[in-house]
This record gives structure tokens, sequence and C-alpha cells, in this order.
């Protein structure tokens, strides 16, 4: 942005031409050096903005000369000892300076086209970036040809400013030679004879000076001209090079129009796969979701169910242990009656140890059903109704058998409770195992 700025403002600054300004040579020939100055930092600048765009790969061709890198420390070169000398050559002088500064007029106006030609390639840069390498090659070219032009015009400048340099050197030489005859001719003032020859001397050697300075002015115009001849077919083919680049411009924006219509489509048939794939995402995870809540559900009832079974498990326990405690507190009856019948029951003794020997025998065979059942578990319900028939077998017995005593009455329920026990777990199981298989059928 900000070298786009800079060229507006330097394409915008208008051209000053000085060759109707009532000026001394002096003040012209500073303006010129001003000009040329100016020059040389507009070639420095379109230089690096050359390098921002990347397309300085062979920096050698870029890099300033060092007679333009330090423009300061060149000596200006003053014409006014020049007008001392010759005076009655300022014609020639001031034809000379109007065509440098024209020329440096031209040259500006050259640059500038340049550099609008640099600002619109690299605004194409940024518009269509797929077209970077195609231009990065026509800007090399570019770059190589204004690198060319470049240096035809610091060689330019180059010999200029030794021509200037010569010719002060011969005015130098001409004011030394000046101050030496005058020294002698005021050494020489003794005499008249010897101040005549020594003036005879001055105006020869005066009009060698003008002789020999008018040979190197005319050989200088001469050069000139070949040059301005040889600047004008760069121009031309600096015009033809500025036609084609415009043409390529106009073929690249046709190009960008068809990619940012190609690039509308694209982003549309992408906005619409990304809304299918959204309502497709949207639907699975309403379904997962469903498919979890009835998991939950499930699980709960699962658990509900589990749940109330053992609380009525835990009730059944509760209420066999009152009837338990209170059948503990009648065996401790009867075990004092017992004490007191001891002797009036020692006839029945024998029965009662029978009687006891063949319950053990029944709760051992209890204790191996028991086992059976927990190796075989699918073969448990059926086991379970044969021991109740068989419980409820025992129990009649025992009933008969504990209005006798109730010894064998506490035996029963002490039994019965280790078969309830069993009972209890072996349903616990079933449950937990149905559970399980229905848990995994769901998943």
């Amino acid at each position: 942005m900000d070298c786009a700025m800079h060229m507006e403002t330097t394409v915008s600054r208008p051209v000053i031409s000085p060759t109707h300004i009532n000026a001394t040579a002096s003040e012209t020939f500073t303006v010129l050096q001003q000009r040329m100055r100016i020059v040389e930092e507009q070639t420095s600048s379109l230089r690096d903005d050359l390098i921002m765009l990347d397309f300085g790969e062979k920096r050698g061709q870029l890099e300033t000369p060092e007679c333009l890198e330090q423009p300061v420390s060149q000596s200006i070169i003053s014409p006014i000892q020049k007008e001392i000398i010759c005076s009655g050559k300022t014609d020639i002088l001031w034809k000379n300076c109007e065509f440098l500064v024209n020329r440096m007029c031209r040259l500006e106006s050259l640059i500038q086209s340049l550099k609008m030609n640099i600002f619109r390639l690299q605004t194409e840069k940024e518009l269509n970036p797929q077209k970077t390498a195609f231009l990065k090659d026509r800007l090399n070219t570019i770059q190589e040809e204004h690198s060319r032009d470049l240096k035809l015009l610091q060689l330019e400048v180059m010999n200029l400013r030794q021509q200037l340099r010569d010719v002060k050197e011969e005015e130098d030489k001409a004011q030394d030679e000046v101050q030496r005859l005058t020294v002698t001719l005021e050494r020489a003032s003794e005499t008249k004879k010897n101040a005549a020859i020594i003036e005879e001397e001055l105006k020869i050697t005066k009009r060698k000076m003008n002789l020999k300075i008018q040979e190197n002015l005319q050989m200088s115009f001469s050069k000139e001209h070949e040059e301005n001849a040889y600047l004008r077919s760069e121009i031309m083919s600096l015009h033809e090079a500025s036609e084609k680049a415009q043409a390529l411009n106009e073929q690249l924006t046709r190009n960008c129009s068809e990619l940012n219509s190609m690039l509308q489509t694209v982003r549309m048939e992408n906005t619409r796969i990304i809304a299918n794939h959204q309502a497709i995402l949207q639907e699975e995870q309403k379904m997962m979701t469903k498919t979890f809540q009835e998991q939950n559900l499930l699980l709960d009832a699962a658990h509900a169910s589990i749940t109330s079974e053992l609380q009525t498990v835990q009730n059944e326990k509760t209420q066999l242990q009152v009837h338990l405690d209170h059948l503990i507190l009648e065996h401790n009856q009867c075990t004092q009656k017992a004490q007191d019948a001891e002797k009036r029951t020692a006839v029945q003794k024998e029965l009662l140890e029978s009687t006891i020997v063949r319950l053990r025998d029944e709760l051992e065979a209890s204790m191996q059903e028991k086992n059976s059942l927990l190796e075989e578990k699918e073969r448990l319900q059926s086991k379970v109704n044969k021991a109740e028939k068989e419980v409820a077998q025992e129990k009649s017995n025992l009933e008969e058998e504990l209005a006798k005593n109730k010894v064998f009455h506490i035996l029963f329920v002490v039994m019965s409770l280790h078969f309830i026990s069993f009972c209890i777990a072996a349903s616990y199981i079933s449950l937990m195992r149905r559970w399980v298989i229905l848990f995994n059928t769901k998943m």
C-alpha cells in the first residue's frame, strides 16, 4: 500500500522543464544535478519495489552501482569558472544544459511509466495468486530489460560526469596558467618589453585553450546526439513491451473472472455437502440418544425389580429371625422342662437318638444336594421343587414329632433357615444371569 501511494504521488507530480527560465548557468547546472540525483533515488526505489515483488532472483542485476549509492559524496561541478574563462560561449553551454535537462525529464517520465506497470502487475498478482509463476516470468523479462536500460543510463551519466570532470580539469589548468601568467606579469612589470611579451604569450595560450574547449564541446555534442538516438530506439521497444503487458493483463483479467465463477460454484457445492453431512449427523445423534435412553430405562427397571426382590428377601429373613428368637425362647423353656422330665423320658431317649441320627443323615443329604445345585445350575428349578416336597414331608413328620419334644422343632427351623438362604442365593444368581443376558441382548 505504501508503494502504491508513493507511485501515485510521484505520478501526480508535474515534470518541470527549465527551458524558458531566466537563470544563470550555475543555477541550471544545480537543477540538473538535483534532477539526476532524484532519478537515481527513484531508480533505487524501483529496484527495492522489484525485490519486494520477489522478482529479484538475480539480485546482482538489481544492485545499485557505487556511483548511484553515494550521490552526495560526488562533488558538484559548477560551470561558474567556465563562464569566467569563456564568457562568449554561454549560448552553447545553455543549449547543452537545456538538452540534458529535457533528456532527464524524459527519463523521469519513462521511469514513472515503468513504476505504473509494476504497480499494475503487483495488483494483478494479488488478485490472481494462481498466475504467480507466469507473472513472475513476465516480470523477470521486464526486470532484465529495465536493468539493461538502467545500466545504459548509468553509463551515460558516468560518461557525462567524466566529461564534466575533464572540462573542470581543463578549466583548473587554464586557471592555474592564468595565475602563473599573472604572477609573471607582475614580476615583469618593471620593463614594458617583458610585459608585452608576456601579454602576447597569454593571448596565444588563451586562444589555444578556447579552441581546445570548443573542440571538446563539439565532440561531447556529437556523442550526446548518438546516445539520444539510441535512447529513442530503447523507448520505442519499451512502449512495445508495455503494449504486450497490457494485452497480457487483459487476458489475466478474463482468467480471473472465470476462476472466480468456478470458485463460487465450488463454494456452493461445499455448502450443500456440509449441510447434508450435518443433517445425517443430527439424525444419527438422535438415534443414538434414543437407544441410550431405552437402555437406561431397561437398566432402571431391572435395578428396581432386583431392589424390590432383595427387599422382600430381607423382610422374610427378618420375620424368620423373629420366629427363630421365639423358638429359641421356647427351646429354653423346653430344656428346663426336659431337665425336670429327664427321669421320665429315659425310655424315650433311644427313640430320640435314632430320630436325631436320621435327621442328621437327612441334613447331610440336603448339604450334598446344595453342592450339586451349585455345580448344576441348569437343573436348579427341578432340584428346588424336589427339595420343597422333601421339606414339606419332613416338616409334617417333624411337626408330629415336635408335639412330643420341642427340640425336634428347633432343628427343623434351623434346617429350614439354611435351605431358605440357599434358595435366596440361587434365585438371586438366576436373576443376575437373566439381567446380564438381557443387557447383552440390548447392547
